[in-house]
């Protein structure tokens, strides 16, 4: 099971016990928004990412009025989904943290949750 699977990477890495909690939830509201949560739940097969599927997976988390520090650690948790279950490097993290981490930024200093 790909859920499974997931945990058990998890597990195995030094994270706090909020991203221990959190990472599962991000990943299976990815699973969710895409409709593949059979795949994420019962294993059937592994969630395909792409730049932008993610993108708009966290694009939706933004309208949502999810705070960008919180969309920086939904990005992370896909980012090791992929690193540990899919096992390649198909999707660049790396520009998508940078842009949460600017507009964390800017929404620590600004107290609200920004639409860039």
């Amino acid at each position: 099971m790909s859920a499974d699977r997931f945990r058990q990477a998890l597990a195995l890495m030094n994270l706090s016990e909020n991203e221990l909690v959190w990472y599962p939830k991000w990943v299976d509201g990815y699973a969710g928004f895409h409709s593949a949560r059979e795949i994420w739940e019962h294993g059937v097969g592994e969630l395909p990412l792409d730049q932008e599927s993610v993108i708009a997976y966290l694009r939706s988390l933004r309208d949502a009025g999810i705070a960008a520090w919180r969309r920086h650690q939904a990005a992370r948790a896909l980012e090791i989904y992929q690193a540990t279950v899919l096992r390649n490097s198909i999707v660049d993290f790396r520009p998508i943290r940078k842009k949460l981490q600017e507009i964390a930024s800017t929404e620590e200093r600004t107290g609200g949750v920004t639409s860039t």
